[in-house]
């Protein structure tokens, strides 16, 4: 969500971004996402299906975005100190 005035966020990024360390308005590339941010996207060009990408984020172990948040001390919430599948959301 952007503050319409501004253009500035008003929410915390989505999963694969991360707040500038000099600007905390500003949403940057996390790099320690990125990369499966990247791997989504490239089975999805290929022609995989939610479902089956999500069974794929699943079986190697990928942290869900709200445990992976956890993880890196953005959210406090200890419901997601355990691990938490990714799931299928239409």
């Amino acid at each position: 969500m952007l503050n319409n005035c501004m253009g500035e966020p008003l929410s915390q990024p989505p999963y694969g971004y991360m707040k500038s360390a000099e600007n905390k308005k500003k949403w940057v590339i996390d790099p320690e996402a990125a990369g499966v941010v990247r791997e989504i996207f490239r089975r999805k060009l290929e022609g995989q299906g939610d479902t089956a990408i999500t069974r794929w984020l699943n079986a190697t172990g990928v942290p869900s975005p709200g445990c992976y948040r956890y993880q890196k001390g953005i959210i406090l919430d200890k419901r997601f100190a355990r691990y938490k599948p990714w799931l299928v959301q239409s």
